[in-house]
């Protein structure tokens, strides 16, 4: 049972590391490049995940023609990112809310669009992926910190020597387990 925790520890540090690696490329990235994932549904509401300028874009935007998306898209003029206007008008630390109404031409189609966007910015995001790595990290050293004081015969509440009296601790009084006073 220990075996496969610790694994699935392991697995779980190694993916917040992962996590925190990808939005710092990713970060980088949005300055250069401007990325978009949408999906649409046959309603016509488009549902898109836009990677520019420092940030990311949640988007809902209803009154789109179906079938007029592709899936993934790439811009890689820093040109034209850099000319692009915020992801939202209204921001604060890089956060941002943003709802919209305008009247968008897709081929032979003309027709008034409204939606709402959420911004998210990419520092939010990699500090919450750091935070993921370094809490079980924490978890860690404090387990290891333990293990070393119950091997050398340490109190685990202040760290005082119970070699010479491990039915006590003339420290902090603390009674260890399975010390001979413990059971009365």
């Amino acid at each position: 049972m220990k075996r496969a925790g610790r694994w699935l520890f392991n697995f779980a540090v190694a993916v917040s590391l992962l996590m925190c690696v990808v939005t710092v490329v990713m970060w980088v990235r949005s300055y250069r490049l401007w990325e978009w994932a949408a999906y649409q549904t046959t309603s016509g509401r488009l549902c898109t995940v836009t990677s520019r300028l420092g940030a990311l874009s949640f988007d809902v935007t209803d009154g789109w023609p179906a079938g007029q998306f592709k899936p993934f898209e790439r811009h890689s003029d820093p040109v034209l990112v850099a000319g692009l206007p915020p992801p939202s008008e209204w921001h604060l630390l890089g956060f941002g809310v943003d709802r919209h109404t305008q009247k968008v031409g897709v081929g032979h189609w003309r027709g008034p669009t409204s939606g709402t966007s959420i911004v998210v910015p990419y520092w939010f995001v990699a500090l919450l992926a750091m935070i993921s790595a370094v809490m079980p990290a924490v978890w860690v050293g404090r387990k290891i910190s333990t293990a070393r004081r119950v091997r050398m015969g340490h109190c685990l509440a202040c760290g005082y020597d119970l070699r010479a009296t491990p039915d006590r601790c003339p420290e902090c009084g603390v009674i260890p387990e399975g010390a001979k006073g413990a059971a009365t």
